[in-house]
């Protein structure tokens, strides 16, 4: 038995040394990994696969893209939300105003934004934000499919403006801006580096129709249903032409008007009161609406109290008789 076992032993090849077993393992490592990662590669380019379509396939943001999270419960206050975009001094803030050639597709809520500088046309802007899955959609299908604006030169005149704030679930808002003047652009971006389309009217006429027909303001001047309203909780003033006059149309007063009204004061004195020239809807939180006159130099409320108009305010109201009468 000692003999069969002595001559295994003797057949047995010896062991192999272990001497730099760890440096070939990892060599022999290394090139497997260098085989594999090649054919990885032959396989991507035989595919026609962009290589960083691979290494981000799992990413879901492009440069005109933004990605939703979970929507914000609350709904901003409006005046805050659309001030920073009234701001002609921030007009070139690109943090504020990203450019974008076409808006990503679901946000959950859009905005219609007075202008504060000039007073606006007969469109009077929705209180609340438009919300509806479907119209919504077609908020952002209507921006983008508006024409690129190719004009070189426009005219130098200058007129209204309107917001339209798109605000995504994640809080990231895209707003856009219409000019209902010049070429009539509606743009994106820095004022200074906008991306420009045209179609401002349209554009906005197809979304106001979006909005359910109760949230906008109805056109003509607006009925009387007090004498007389809290001025301090005003939320618009919106003038239109005499009773009798044959233009029906109807212009909000920007944000400094409005404020100016909250703050008059009847006059002391009884000056006569002319010919009214146009007539001054005053409206509240509660949709209250009491009327005024104004005869180019006093305001006359439906008690016959008078007030004088300052200059600011006159100014815009003598303005405003002048785009109603075009």
């Amino acid at each position: 038995m000692n003999d069969l076992g002595d001559h295994f032993k003797a057949q047995a090849p010896n062991p192999p040394d272990a001497a730099g077993w760890a440096e070939q393992a990892r060599g022999r490592y290394q090139r497997r990994r260098t085989v594999s990662g090649t054919i990885t590669m032959v396989l991507v380019v035989a595919l026609g696969l962009p290589v960083g379509w691979m290494l981000t396939r799992d990413l879901a943001t492009t440069p005109e893209t933004v990605v939703p999270a979970a929507f914000h419960s609350s709904v901003p206050d409006r005046a805050g939300l659309c001030a920073p975009y009234q701001d002609l001094k921030r007009a070139d803030d690109a943090t504020l105003w990203p450019k974008t050639k076409a808006l990503p597709e679901g946000p959950a809520r859009v905005w219609l934004c007075d202008d504060r500088q000039m007073p606006n046309p007969a469109r009077m802007m929705p209180r609340v934000p438009l919300t509806d899955p479907a119209a919504v959609q077609k908020a952002i299908g209507a921006y983008n499919a508006l024409p690129a604006d190719n004009s070189q030169v426009c005219t130098s005149e200058f007129g209204t403006t309107y917001y339209v704030v798109y605000e995504y679930p994640d809080g990231t808002r895209v707003p856009v801006r219409g000019a209902l003047y010049g070429c009539r652009s509606v743009s994106t971006g820095p004022d200074s580096d906008a991306h420009r389309k045209v179609g401002s009217g349209s554009f906005l006429d197809g979304l106001l129709a979006l909005w359910p027909k109760d949230s906008v303001p109805a056109a003509g001047c607006p009925t009387a249903t007090k004498e007389a309203v809290d001025r301090a909780s005003l939320i618009r003033v919106v003038v239109c032409l005499p009773a009798g006059d044959q233009k029906t149309d109807v212009m909000a007063l920007t944000q400094d008007a409005l404020e100016a009204v909250r703050t008059l004061e009847p006059t002391p004195i009884e000056p006569h009161f002319g010919t009214p020239i146009l007539r001054i809807a005053l409206v509240d939180k509660d949709e209250n609406v009491a009327l005024w006159d104004f005869d180019g130099q006093w305001l006359r409320d439906a008690q016959g109290h008078l007030v004088s108009s300052p200059k600011a305010l006159t100014e815009e109201l003598q303005q405003a008789i002048t785009l109603l009468k075009r």
